[in-house]
């Protein structure tokens, strides 16, 4: 799929950065997956969960 690095939010929080392949950035069907996989993670609330942030488009 890609790579996964270790990032940190303004605040010092550590985050998960997912970086996906190219070839796959331009399927359609792998994007829908993926934009629902960004949707379950957001819906996710507490210290584990994946907050609102900026995403690249």
């Amino acid at each position: 799929m890609g790579r996964v690095y270790l990032g940190y939010s303004p605040g010092g929080r550590a985050v998960a950065v997912k970086i996906v392949h190219p070839e796959l950035a331009r399927d359609a069907e792998f994007m829908a997956r993926f934009q629902r996989e960004v949707q379950a993670a957001e819906a996710v609330s507490g210290a584990y969960g994946a907050g609102r942030g900026r995403r690249a488009r």
